[in-house]
């Protein structure tokens, strides 16, 4: 009777095991925290965005790679907007801003009064921005 005791002991420890291990050992989610940069961080911002630009286009090049022309920072928002092109066609995106990390978050299309949105939301829509200009134009 003490064995089946403890075997039925072993076998709910090891189901129990089982169960709750993963939950335990699973690595933290890689949530994206969303940021509000200071003008002070624009600078550092630009180069990171630049260097990350083939990856936030929704649309690959049509050339190697593209080129950040411009891009708005939302005043008081973790939001921006960048205009990049690769010496073919011209797009803009919004992305929102963190810790050395950006998402996009919508998409835009050239048309003759401006911007069309393509895909996303414009979470910045109509707010104040200040805009920087790159040297690869």
């Amino acid at each position: 009777m003490k064995k089946v005791i403890l075997i039925v002991v072993f076998v709910i420890a090891g189901l129990i095991a089982v169960y709750f291990l993963p939950k335990i050992t699973k690595p933290p989610e890689n949530k994206f925290e969303r940021q509000i940069l200071s003008s002070e961080s624009y600078p550092e911002a630009v180069l990171e965005i630049a260097g990350q630009i083939n990856d936030l286009s929704p649309t690959p090049p049509t050339a190697e790679t593209w080129i950040v022309r411009e891009l708005e920072f939302v005043k008081g928002d973790p939001h921006a907007y960048v205009i990049y092109h690769d010496t073919h066609n011209v797009f803009r995106i919004l992305i929102e801003t963190g810790k050395g990390r950006y998402r996009t978050v919508a998409a835009f299309e050239p048309v003759d009064s401006g911007w069309k949105l393509a895909g996303g939301k414009d979470l910045a829509k109509g707010k104040e921005t200040v805009r920087i200009m790159t040297n690869n134009q």
